[in-house]
């Protein structure tokens, strides 16, 4: 089931070592005991973006032609 902890105004993931669902999952115990807003802050590796860089290069190379 998990554990109620009451009062969350930030979570910080270190490292994106999961899921996208799992990370929304957690992120969404922010500000929740009372509405209240929140933060969630994720510190990710560089190379977790080297796909997307490589289907930005992708795109401008077949512009070119």
């Amino acid at each position: 089931q998990g554990m109620d902890v009451p009062d969350i105004t930030i979570v910080v993931q270190w490292r994106a070592t999961c899921g996208l669902s799992t990370l929304w999952q957690r992120w969404g115990h922010v500000g929740r005991a009372h509405r209240e807003s929140g933060m969630a802050v994720l510190f990710a590796e560089k190379d977790l973006f080297d796909d997307m860089k490589e289907e930005k290069r992708f795109q401008q190379q077949a512009r070119k032609k």
